[in-house]
């Protein structure tokens, strides 16, 4: 998030527009440069999926198990937290 971020404020020059503008192993994704496999919070899909100890759930890689505030719908979240059933969300028990 914090790649685009700054991506979009301070110049579009310091974005991609296609993959030769990004580092070796690197792909261009909405104007930001990103290695594979994604990291945490990094956006992610079948064609682009995220590493060792995460998962992607709503296009973004979280951990497995889930910290707090991270989207449990598909995994389940650390020691002493739960998934809220109406959020979606892992909160405190």
């Amino acid at each position: 998030m914090k790649k685009v971020l700054f991506c979009a404020l301070i110049a579009l020059a310091f974005c991609c527009k296609v993959y030769s503008d990004c580092g070796e192993g690197e792909v261009c994704d909405w104007g930001v440069c990103y290695g594979s496999p994604r990291e945490l919070f990094e956006p992610c899909s079948r064609e682009y999926p995220c590493g060792e100890n995460l998962s992607c759930e709503l296009g973004r890689c979280y951990n497995i198990p889930r910290n707090i505030y991270e989207p449990c719908e598909s995994e389940l979240c650390k020691f002493g937290l739960e998934c809220d059933g109406d959020l979606k969300f892992c909160v405190s028990a």
